[in-house]
């Protein structure tokens, strides 16, 4: 499953975690906003400790979104004490990571790991860095420390070259100014509250730009939505910094690499995918050389599909251990189809031609298949028996995903 490099825990689609302010600016930028800004800086910076609701919200390109029917938001209770204590308790959705810093501890949970990483506390400036172990590795609770951040301090908003009021826009029925920041790394939008208490009422992040080299173009990451709701300007802070540990899950000494959370947090090896047990729907979609694939006309057969596309590297990673365990075992009455995800016939050609595999595929054009069977994040395999009855789910890669699929494709075929 795809996530930004720094959104580590996001079950969806990319590695990454905090994204630098958002895009589609209108106009050329001036600095008509700035002063409206300093006062939201100032307002969080006077208050030191507050608290809100975050709606938070992955958000892939258009064209692309069609295929998960979107993303679901996640829903966040955050408070910081403004010293470098914070504490960002999830309340449900995508995203169900919580993430504490005490006076003296760093904690994060890895749920789809059944893991935590506990450290030492870490400085603001080294927690808003972003980078590897001591960072924020939950998506959007950078932004909302950054709030209250001057211009000479690390991750302040207001380091942008430029900050343009666009006007009036309404955000939840309040209205609000809209600004427009460029310039020194930052590009993105704000919403900042009309009256005499400027609260920040939404925050759009773009992702960086793609990666460049052996993997450039095949990454998309998505933009990065907040929406602010209940703030507290003098939260109660008792208690707020506890770290509950889960006594199920197991303790790690760092976070996990790439090539461990490829899968996005998704539903791993473990699947628990609302679908299995549910018959597998009756799709026909067309292959790339031509002919179609019906699900119903594989019924007797076990089938294996494995939804990507071209873009994905996880899914790059993932399909050749599915090629193996599919070939060996095709004699045995396996039937195997690589779902491609909107992608173009060239695009897909052309991939395949690179990498030297031939393998069917089938084309979901339109995202529908993808809607069809549940899929929230790619790549997402599915396991259907002989019956036509889904019986196992998988969304990312992770290691030794090709041993546990050879392992229940092989437990149906003796059924």
């Amino acid at each position: 499953m795809i996530s930004a490099t720094n959104r580590r825990l996001a079950p969806v689609l990319v590695t990454a975690l905090s994204l630098v302010l958002a895009a589609n600016i209108v106009c050329a930028g001036d600095d008509s906003g700035r002063e409206i800004l300093e006062d939201a800086v100032d307002h969080y910076a006077n208050l030191g400790a507050y608290a809100a609701k975050m709606e938070i919200n992955l958000k892939l390109p258009e064209e692309l979104a069609a295929m998960a029917g979107g993303m679901k938001p996640s829903h966040y209770e955050a408070v910081t004490a403004g010293d470098g204590r914070v504490a960002f308790r999830p309340q449900g959705g995508m995203i169900n990571d919580p993430f504490v810093q005490s006076a003296d501890q760093w904690f994060v949970e890895i749920s789809f790991m059944k893991a935590y990483v506990l450290m030492d506390a870490v400085p603001m400036d080294q927690l808003l860095a972003e980078e590897g172990d001591g960072g924020i590795p939950v998506p959007g609770c950078a932004e909302f420390l950054r709030l209250g951040r001057k211009q000479d301090e690390s991750g302040s908003f207001l380091a942008a070259e430029s900050i343009t009021d666009a006007g009036s826009e309404e955000v939840g029925g309040v209205m609000c100014r809209h600004l427009e920041l460029s310039g020194a790394g930052i590009e993105g939008e704000v919403w900042v509250t009309e009256g005499a208490t400027p609260w920040i009422a939404r925050i759009l992040m773009d992702p960086p730009a793609p990666p460049v080299g052996e993997n450039a173009g095949m990454m998309i990451m998505p933009a990065l939505e907040i929406t602010y709701s209940d703030w507290d300007g003098g939260p109660d802070l008792e208690g707020a910094f506890v770290i509950e540990i889960n006594e199920d899950f197991t303790k790690r000494d760092s976070m996990p690499s790439n090539e461990e959370i490829a899968g996005g947090g998704g539903h791993g090896p473990d699947g628990d995918h609302d679908s299995i047990g549910e018959p597998a729907p009756a799709l026909s979609l067309a292959t790339l050389d031509g002919g179609r694939m019906s699900i119903a006309e594989l019924k007797g057969q076990v089938v294996v599909l494995d939804f990507w596309a071209v873009w994905c590297k996880p899914c790059l990673m993932a399909l050749p251990g599915v090629i193996e365990v599919t070939s060996e075992l095709a004699d045995k009455g396996v039937a195997f189809y690589a779902v491609n995800q909107l992608d173009s016939k060239d695009k897909i050609s052309s991939l395949l031609k690179e990498k030297g595999w031939a393998l069917p595929v089938a084309l979901d054009t339109d995202g529908s298949a993808g809607q069809a069977f549940g899929v929230s994040g790619i790549p997402h395999t599915v396991i259907i028996d002989r019956d036509g009855v889904i019986r196992h789910v998988h969304s990312g890669f992770f290691p030794g995903m090709e041993k546990q699929l050879k392992t229940e494709v092989e437990a149906l075929l003796a059924e």
